[in-house]
């Protein structure tokens, strides 16, 4: 359970635009590997496009009432920052 009593989900991976996760830390949707994350991603980049990859744990968004808002990370790990390059991700460096 996290600190709010919500029940708390298993590792997943999400991905990000580096630009919209830099300025409003927003991940766009959860997948259950990493590959399927990073397909995710390409699927919604252009070529030169950066984004995040991160595993994390969630628990409750941060609207309980608002379907459409995000939710909150109770836990991160193994965030990398990786860009799309001629239709292939390629990955550039681990983030701390």
């Amino acid at each position: 359970m996290s600190n709010d009593g919500s029940a708390l989900t298993g590792w997943q991976w999400w991905y990000g635009h580096k630009n919209v996760v830099d300025e409003d830390a927003l991940y766009a949707q959860e997948y259950a590997t990493k590959d399927d994350a990073i397909a995710g991603a390409l699927r919604d980049m252009f070529d030169g496009d950066e984004f995040y990859l991160i595993e994390a744990i969630t628990g409750a968004r941060a609207d309980d009432e608002d379907e459409d808002a995000p939710f909150l990370f109770s836990h991160m790990r193994g965030k990398e920052l990786w860009t799309r390059l001629q239709g292939v991700p390629v990955f550039v460096r681990a983030v701390s």
